[in-house]
């Protein structure tokens, strides 16, 4: 399992509406990595509400991805709202 924390800042005057941000992992560059969430809380699949202006919200989501591929992994965060462009985060996860 890879874990990874995404953060939205909001620096602008009005909420931002994050629900619709898509997080997927990826590993050997082109495999989707299943999601994976608990019963607890402690991982989740995404933004749950919107982000108040001027502050920080963040999610902690998990990956399946087998161990042997750990050193190429790709997290992607599409913010799917037609102003702000994808972000991907790729390197390795070993040791982390």
């Amino acid at each position: 399992m890879v874990a990874a924390d995404v953060v939205i800042t909001n620096r602008t005057a009005s909420s931002y509406e994050a629900q619709g941000v898509i997080i997927h992992g990826y590993y050997r560059d082109v495999v989707g990595a299943v999601m994976l969430s608990d019963a607890g809380g402690t991982f989740g699949v995404g933004f749950a509400g919107p982000v108040p202006a001027g502050e920080q919200r963040k999610v902690h989501v998990g990956f399946a991805i087998p161990r042997p591929d750990a050193g190429n992994v790709t997290i992607a965060v599409d913010p799917s709202d037609g102003q702000h462009k994808a972000v991907q985060f790729h390197g390795s996860a070993i040791g982390n």
